[in-house]
């Protein structure tokens, strides 16, 4: 299983990246010796069309009592637990929770 509190931003950036190009989304990352990854844990401007087109939430730590941003993907289609990242950086915690949303296809 993947620890990803143990990865850099860089890190789960590509990981993002390359589920957009598995899809066939445009991510801008170029397969070279100098990799140029969106800043998706760090730009709302890279990172928010991605939450508004898969309805990633992202709770303030004061609406959810901890000193973490809170990101989660809610079915309520089916009925499953909720996925759910907690992180220092909202925009971190949601990029998580796409990763996690395209493994579990």
């Amino acid at each position: 299983m993947i620890n990803y509190n143990e990865m850099s931003d860089f890190e789960v950036n590509k990981l993002v990246a390359i589920e957009l190009l598995v899809d066939g989304g445009e991510a801008g990352w170029i397969d070279s010796h100098s990799q140029l990854v969106p800043e998706y844990c760090n730009n709302p401007a890279d990172m928010w069309p991605i939450i508004v087109e898969n309805n990633i939430d992202v709770i303030s730590p004061t609406s959810n009592g901890t000193e973490y941003w809170e990101a989660h993907k809610f079915f309520a289609d089916v009925k499953i637990y909720p996925l759910s990242f907690l992180d220092k950086n909202p925009l971190r915690a949601a990029a998580i929770i796409f990763i996690i949303m395209q493994e579990a296809k």
